[in-house]
């Protein structure tokens, strides 16, 4: 109903505004979802100052995009553009834009923002204040991604913290996108790039699946090399060889001696079935095997023990036969290996006998003992 002017009576023109937001379409940026309130806070990201502006504008410009919102920010949706019927409308939705911007905000940085009437004006503020991509970060950027190895993380937590040191570079020095064949040689280059730097962090223990990754012609994508030893660090866990760096056999025998000489698995001590002698086992005794050359122990007293032992057991018929293949060890080896064993026993006999031949440690706990 129209008054005598022909301009709408009071009340009438809000009512024809709210029948014209009530039809607007989901895509619509003035569209207004029940969700959408102004208490709402949608990045979980504080705006501190210019040390996470970066982040923080980004993390804000995927919610607003999500929310069909950006255009509040970016300039692409003024009041201006509005026919008069919908600009109320634009109005509760930059109201709504601003407040979540403000709840994104450190309590400080939010009372100078308050008095601002249009968002996008706050966003350009902040954009201006903050948005300083200075030589200094770029550097500090680039040295903390050569510099950051994996040490005590896991592959997953070392390649995470990789990636947000790229995405933050990629932002502060965008790669060119278009299609020409320039920029897409530079973005294969900057694949192969970050490749290096990932296999480069890694830790020793990781050196074989690295060189294999290397040795792969093409090089594969840095995410699939990260699935590859993704999948290395699995099977490392499941056998129990997570050790950050190789180990050969000479240290796993200190390691074995570090629970205790002649001591099993669990620190149990050891006890040889034929001399009844605690610190070696029976495979080990030099009753049996033979004593080597610069043994210093009490030969006479093992001998007499050793001889009686040795009668029960020939006895039983079981004497010769374990000691022929106890001797296996000793009689295998070749002159040069013999020699080098002799070294070696001067040192340590227990180290010497599991480098050599292969069969662990002989497990004496003292040459006192015989």
């Amino acid at each position: 109903m129209h008054t005598r002017s022909g301009l709408p009576k009071m009340g009438e023109s809000k009512g024809m505004n709210d029948s014209a937001a009530a039809n607007l379409n989901f895509n619509n940026p003035l569209y207004l979802h029940p969700s959408d309130t102004q208490g709402a806070t949608i990045v979980s990201q504080i705006l501190t100052g210019a040390e996470n502006y970066n982040i923080w504008s980004r993390a804000m410009r995927i919610a607003l995009l999500g929310k069909h919102k950006l255009g509040f920010v970016d300039g692409s949706c003024t009041k201006e553009k509005q026919d008069d019927s919908m600009k109320e409308q634009w109005e509760r939705c930059n109201a709504v834009v601003l407040s979540w911007i403000l709840n994104s905000m450190s309590k400080e940085l939010a009372n100078g923002a308050v008095f601002f009437q249009d968002a996008r004006l706050v966003w350009l503020d902040l954009k201006e204040r903050f948005d300083k991509a200075s030589g200094s970060r770029i550097f500090a950027i680039y040295r903390e991604i050569s510099s950051l190895r994996q040490g005590g993380l896991s592959v997953a937590g070392y390649y995470t913290r990789l990636k947000e040191l790229w995405e933050e570079q990629s932002f502060l020095v965008p790669i060119p996108s278009c299609k020409c064949d320039t920029s897409k040689i530079y973005s294969e280059v900057m694949q192969q790039q970050k490749l290096l730097q990932f296999l480069m962090g890694l830790n020793d223990t990781y050196a074989q699946a690295r060189s294999q990754i290397l040795l792969m012609s093409p090089l594969p994508m840095v995410n699939q090399a990260y699935a590859m030893i993704s999948e290395d660090e699995a099977q490392k866990t499941i056998t129990g060889s997570t050790m950050h760096g190789p180990i050969d056999g000479i240290a796993m025998v200190a390691q074995s001696r570090g629970r205790g000489r002649g001591r099993g698995r669990g620190g149990t001590i050891l006890e040889c079935s034929h001399c009844h002698k605690k610190g070696h086992i029976k495979e080990h005794c030099y009753q049996i095997i033979g004593y080597p050359s610069d043994f210093k122990g009490n030969r006479a007293k093992t001998n007499k023990t050793g001889a009686a032992n040795q009668a029960g057991l020939n006895a039983k018929g079981e004497g010769d036969s374990e000691a022929h293949s106890a001797n296996t060890v000793t009689t295998s080896l070749t002159p040069e290996q013999y020699e080098r064993l002799l070294e070696l026993l001067k040192q340590d006999s227990e180290t010497a006998v599991h480098a050599l031949t292969g069969t662990g440690p002989s497990g004496w706990e003292e040459e006192g003992d015989w």
